[in-house]
């Protein structure tokens, strides 16, 4: 399976200041609270020719997943911070030249997958070990020691 993603995002407008701030709240059902906050500024910069777009996004997911044996709750909650820049340049109103950065991070908590990691790389471990059929593999090894 293959295929590509495109990703379209707006350009500067070379002739017009623009600003928003759009600001959120959610509950998801048997998970806790999340937020986000998301803004915009366009700004001209000389003569209607350069333009910069700005979008910064940050947002709290709330998780829903429980693990009953440790009692931590909303395992699956991420934090996600997101910056664009664009810069476009039209040094004669028909040629357009853009440049543009995006960074993207995202933090999710995870431990029920990790945990999950560490508990299948032991169970691995033992069994090459006990049944003498292999060495453990050095990611499996990593993941043990990690306890």
């Amino acid at each position: 399976m293959g295929g590509t993603v495109r990703i379209l995002t707006r350009k500067p407008v070379l002739d017009a200041f623009a600003a928003t701030v759009r600001a959120s709240l959610s509950t998801p059902q048997g998970g806790g609270g999340g937020h986000g906050l998301k803004g915009m500024f366009n700004l001209p910069l000389a003569d209607d020719r350069p333009g910069l777009r700005v979008v910064l996004n940050d947002e709290q997911l709330q998780g829903w997943m429980d693990d009953p044996a440790t009692e931590r709750e909303n395992l699956n909650a991420q934090r996600i911070h997101t910056a664009r820049v664009r810069l476009r340049f039209s040094p004669d109103g028909a040629t357009d030249i853009d440049a543009s950065c995006w960074r993207w991070r995202s933090a999710a908590r995870g431990a029920w997958l990790q945990r999950a990691r560490r508990h299948a790389a032991r169970r691995a471990v033992r069994a090459a070990i006990v049944l003498g059929l292999a060495q453990p593999s050095p990611s499996s090894a990593a993941l043990v020691a990690q306890q």
